[in-house]
């Protein structure tokens, strides 16, 4: 189960349990869910973006994605599980994220 031990998020087993819409909640590192929020608004942020690196980190110690069931910040533990619809459904218009602690308490 996803929720008996800690470490690193690339040796957790794969468990995808449902969103809502129907698609699959995975679980991503906070940094790759800032780097998805950013690409579901622009595409070509990387090749815009001067500083690439900084402008991740910035937004990862900002409170940019919350938890949709207890709105708090979703990233704090590393990780987070999010939709892999994103923003593309009418279910969740601005993506699906759940913090470690919520997706424990109501799927693990």
């Amino acid at each position: 189960a996803p929720c008996e031990s800690a470490g690193d998020v690339a040796a957790r087993p794969p468990f995808q349990p449902e969103c809502v819409c129907g698609a699959r909640l995975v679980r991503v590192t906070a940094r790759r869910r800032v780097e998805r929020m950013l690409d579901d608004t622009d595409t070509s942020w990387r090749a815009r973006a001067p500083e690439v690196e900084r402008l991740v980190d910035r937004l990862l110690s900002s409170s940019i994605v919350t938890c949709d069931l207890c709105d708090e910040i979703a990233t704090l533990s590393g990780a987070v599980w999010t939709c892999t619809n994103g923003p593309h459904t009418v279910l969740h218009p601005a993506a699906y994220d759940v913090c470690e602690g919520c997706f424990c308490a109501h799927a693990g």
